[in-house]
């Protein structure tokens, strides 16, 4: 089997990890085999040469029949407990149907995250990224609440800057006075790479006509 001999290959060398996930079992968060995938899943399935597979970064595209293979279990088994992970937000399924692990860029953080709190705590992590989303979407939805359906422009006076809510990839893309539509392939693509969880792609293009710096 093609696949599971370069699951085995994955399995070389080392992977940079942090203590605090273990807080997922400590915690009742996750269960034993809830555990044993989303720790698969950061050590060994998702792609994480940024710098060459950017687009497939943190996620992986193995079937749950390659993952049993893998792991000795039935097709059944890591259905059951997979599902568990996409309802815990753990797993998330981006439009290409590969299959993103929710928090992966952790991994790029861990010195600071390690000086400021001791100890890593994913769950946390991920709960702060989520907040940064919901805020997002509810800025969004305040100002277009109170813009006037003629205006197509927020003028500058009073405008908070919407994407300093979130410390992820930028939506705007700005030339001059003015910020600038993405192509549809663009907005296709953030929305891909599930950057921001909760945006539309409509809300992407609303943040692109109506925000300038």
């Amino acid at each position: 089997m093609k696949t599971s001999n370069q699951l085995t290959k994955r399995i070389k060398g080392y992977q940079r990890g942090f203590k605090g996930r273990f807080l997922l079992l400590k915690n009742r968060i996750l269960t034993d085999e809830e555990f044993i995938l989303l720790d698969l899943s950061f050590s060994v399935l998702a792609d994480w040469d940024k710098k060459n597979h950017s687009d497939n970064y943190g996620t992986f595209s193995y079937t749950q029949e390659e993952i049993g293979f893998f792991l000795g279990w039935d097709k059944t088994k890591v259905c059951r407990w997979s599902n568990k992970l996409f309802k815990k937000n753990f797993w998330v399924k981006r439009l290409d149907n590969r299959i993103m692990v929710v928090g992966f860029d952790i991994t790029e953080h861990l010195t600071e995250i390690t000086k400021e709190k001791g100890v890593v705590n994913l769950q946390e992590y991920i709960s702060e990224r989520q907040l940064d989303d919901v805020k997002m979407k509810q800025k969004i939805e305040k100002l277009q609440l109170n813009i006037p359906k003629e205006n197509s422009i927020i003028r500058t006076q009073g405008v908070v800057k919407i994407q300093s809510l979130a410390s992820k990839k930028p939506l705007v893309s700005s030339k001059g006075r003015f910020n600038t539509l993405k192509t549809d392939e663009e907005y296709q693509k953030i929305k891909k790479e599930g950057i921001y969880t909760l945006l539309t792609i409509d809300d992407m293009k609303w943040i692109d006509q109506n925000v300038f710096e």
